[in-house]
């Protein structure tokens, strides 16, 4: 390209024989004008490589910016959709507790969960599972969830709200799956203790 002026059909044959594009001779006319910046009716090779970088560049710069518009779109689309999903929980979340809750309904379900941590083994294949479930911030609903997975346990709305006041520390909300195995643990401890104090007690009258 850069040796000689071309006319239509020599730019033509050079395009086919040097970056192997065959254009038709209304193809090869188009261009070759499009590319003689001079009018002169020839193109040499500064006028070539001029044409072919700035249109590289522009197809470049087009597709730049048609990938950024899809990148923005898809960004929009999920902040929408985490937002609408945030919506969708916080629902959720109000419509299985209620903050109208007793001292009644509080020792109820601590009593209910101290039952079920009596029988809790932590170092079981599914007191390891359960344990694993409980490591993150359980919302509400979560909370309910897991109550119930794991350990069977029903809840009221009434129950959960009593249990989210007994766990939730910080007022947010939700619950620390860790203090909640604690407090649980604890529970179950206090529970294997007097259970064995009953024991004691009753080998104890019938020594008697």
């Amino acid at each position: 390209f850069a040796d000689y002026q071309m006319e239509a059909a020599e730019f033509r044959m050079q395009m086919r024989r040097a970056i192997g594009v065959a254009l038709t001779k209304k193809e090869a006319a188009a261009l070759h004008k499009h590319a003689d910046r001079d009018k002169s009716g020839t193109i040499d090779g500064a006028e070539f490589l001029l044409m072919f970088f700035k249109e590289a560049h522009e197809e470049h710069s087009k597709d730049f910016q048609k990938r950024v518009k899809i990148k923005e779109q898809m960004e929009e689309e999920e902040r929408v959709k985490k937002e609408r999903e945030e919506k969708e929980l916080i629902v959720k979340d109000y419509a299985c507790f209620t903050t109208n809750f007793t001292v009644q309904d509080t020792k109820r379900v601590m009593r209910r969960l101290a039952k079920e941590a009596f029988e809790f083994d932590v170092t079981s294949e599914s007191g390891k599972r359960t344990s694993k479930n409980f490591c993150c911030e359980l919302r509400p609903a979560a909370l309910k969830e897991q109550l119930y997975k794991s350990f069977n346990m029903k809840v009221t709305k009434a129950e959960l709200g009593a249990l989210i006041a007994q766990f939730d520390q910080d007022g947010d909300g939700d619950v620390s799956g860790a203090e909640f195995m604690n407090t649980f643990s604890k529970l179950g401890q206090i529970a294997r203790r007097n259970e064995r104090k009953k024991r004691d007690q009753v080998m104890n009258m019938k020594l008697k």
